[in-house]
C-alpha cells in the first residue's frame, strides 16, 4: 500500500456536539495508525441544522445535512468532510468520492424515557418524539396506543424536551448516546431495521485526491461487492469481492459483422475501441498489414491495444466515455478517412451519430452481446455496505438479482454514463 506523509488535514464537519464527537472518533482511529496526524476543523451550521421545520419523514437521500460541507471540499477549502454515513446523499456530488466508511458503533434505535419510567408506566396516548415513520412503527410494536410528535434539533435539544415534560419519550440512535457519553440514560432498544449505515461515519474527499484515499484506507471498513466483469483499476488498492452479474457473448466469426471487417480490413485508416473486449476480439480475429491510428476510450483499453500491437499509434480519450472519444475525433482531420468502430450490441449510438453528422466514412459492426449472468450462488447482499456498478448492463442485472434491497446500500457507479443510467432506473421503479 502507498505511504502518506500528510500530518495536518483540513476537515469539514457539522457544528453540533454529536458531529464534533464524530470528528474526534475518526481522528482517534487514524492516530492508532499514525499518532502524528492532526485535524484542522471547519465546523459548519448546515441547511439541515438551520431548517428546524422540514420533516425528515420523506426527505430521502438528499444533501440536506451535507451540502455545505461537501462544497468546502469541492472548492478545496477542506481536504475531507466527515458525515454520519446515514446522511450521505445519493448520488454523491460529482467530483467527490467516499474514501472510508468506519466500523462505527451500535446501530440500534432506542426509546429514551425519563429516569424511573417504564414502557408499562407510560400513559395511554403517550407522546413520543421522532421524525421517522420507520421508528414510529417500531415504537408501536411495543406500545400501540402512543401518539407521535415530529421532532427536530440536536440530540441534547430533543432530550431537553423529554426532561421538560413536553414528551413522554424520545427516539434516538444508540450510537448518538454512546458518542455523547449519554448511554447511562433510561432507554429501551427498539425492534426492527434501522436506517442503512446508521452508527457508521463516512469520509468524503475529491475524486482526484489519492493522498486522502491512501491516508484513510486503514480505517475503511467497507464490505464491497463489484458486480462487473472485473474490478476497475482505480479500485485495485481496496479489498473488494467480485461476482460478475453479466457475461460477454462474442458473435460468431461467420457473423456478417466479422465478414464485413475481413473484406474491408486493409482500407481502415482509424480504429475506435470503446472497450477492452472489442479490442481483444479485433486483434484475436484479424491481422493488420498496415498501421491505422487507434482511438481508445481509456488507459485500460489502450493497454490491450498495445499488448497486441506494441507499435500502434494510440490516442486516449481524457474522459472515459463515448463523449470522450468524440472529443478526440473533433481534433482529427478525417477527410478521406475510413473508420472502424467494433462495439457491443448495447453500446450507445453517440459515436455513430457524430460520424454521420460529420459525414465520415465508417463501419460500426456489433462484435459481442452483454448478457445477464445469474450466479449459482447469489451473494448475500446483507454482508455488504457497498455495490460497485461498472456499466448500464450491471445496473440492470443488479436490479434483477437483488431488487429493492439495493436502496439500502451505497451504490458506486464507474463513470457518469453508468450513474445517469442508475438514476434513470430509479425514476422508473
Amino acid at each position: 500500500m502507498e505511504t502518506c506523509v500528510v500530518n495536518s488535514i483540513d476537515v469539514a464537519s457539522r457544528a453540533s456536539p454529536l458531529a464534533q464527537a464524530q470528528v474526534v472518533e475518526v481522528l482517534a482511529e487514524l492516530q492508532a495508525f499514525d499518532p502524528s496526524i492532526r485535524f484542522h476543523c471547519q465546523f459548519v451550521v448546515t441547511t439541515g441544522d438551520q431548517d428546524q421545520l422540514t420533516s425528515l419523514r420523506d426527505l430521502g437521500k438528499t444533501d440536506f445535512f451535507t451540502k455545505e460541507l461537501d462544497q468546502l471540499v469541492l472548492k478545496k477549502k477542506c481536504r475531507v468532510a466527515i458525515h454520519a454515513a446515514k446522511d450521505l446523499p445519493d448520488p454523491l456530488p460529482h467530483g467527490l468520492v467516499l474514501v472510508a466508511l468506519t466500523r462505527g458503533v451500535d446501530a440500534s434505535d432506542v426509546l429514551v424515557l425519563r429516569s424511573g419510567e417504564q414502557l408499562c408506566s407510560l400513559p395511554i396516548g403517550a407522546k413520543i418524539g421522532t421524525s421517522s415513520a420507520r421508528r414510529e412503527e417500531a415504537v408501536k410494536a411495543l406500545k400501540a396506543d402512543c401518539t407521535f410528535v415530529d421532532l427536530r434539533g440536536s440530540v441534547n435539544e430533543r432530550l431537553a424536551r423529554l426532561e421538560a415534560g413536553d414528551l413522554d419519550g424520545v427516539v434516538v440512535a444508540e450510537a448518538a448516546l454512546v458518542r455523547l457519553g449519554l448511554n447511562h440514560l433510561n432507554r429501551i432498544k427498539l425492534p426492527g431495521e434501522t436506517a442503512p449505515l446508521q452508527g457508521k461515519l463516512a469520509i468524503v474527499a475529491r475524486e482526484e485526491d489519492r493522498e486522502m484515499a491512501t491516508l484513510f484506507a486503514p480505517i475503511d471498513a467497507r464490505k464491497t461487492l463489484c458486480v462487473g466483469l472485473s474490478l476497475p483499476a482505480s479500485l485495485h488498492h481496496r479489498e473488494v469481492d467480485v461476482c460478475p452479474l453479466i457475461a460477454i457473448q462474442p458473435r460468431s466469426v461467420e457473423d456478417p459483422a466479422f465478414v464485413l471487417v475481413r473484406e474491408k480490413l486493409s482500407s481502415y485508416t482509424h480504429l475506435i475501441f470503446t472497450s477492452k473486449t472489442a479490442a481483444t476480439l479485433f486483434y484475436t480475429h484479424f491481422t493488420l498489414s498496415h498501421s491505422p491510428r487507434v482511438i481508445a476510450v481509456g488507459k485500460a483499453t489502450a493497454a490491450v491495444v498495445r499488448h497486441f500491437s506494441p507499435e500502434a499509434d494510440v490516442l486516449i480519450a481524457d474522459e472515459e466515455s463515448a463523449e470522450g472519444v468524440v472529443a478526440v475525433l473533433e481534433r482529427l482531420s478525417l477527410e478521406k478517412a475510413r473508420l472502424l468502430w467494433p462495439h457491443a450490441a448495447l453500446a450507445r449510438p453517440v459515436i455513430s451519430a457524430y460520424l454521420m453528422q460529420r459525414k465520415v466514412d465508417f463501419d460500426a459492426p456489433i462484435f459481442y452481446d452483454t448478457i445477464m449472468r445469474r450466479p449459482e450462488n447469489v451473494p448475500n447482499l446483507e454482508k455488504y455496505d457497498e455495490l460497485i456498478l461498472t456499466s448500464p448492463s450491471t445496473v440492470d442485472a443488479a436490479f434483477e438479482v437483488f431488487g429493492c434491497i439495493l436502496e439500502k446500500k451505497i451504490l458506486t457507479c464507474i463513470g457518469q454514463v453508468t450513474q445517469n443510467y442508475l438514476e434513470k432506473r430509479r425514476r422508473e421503479q
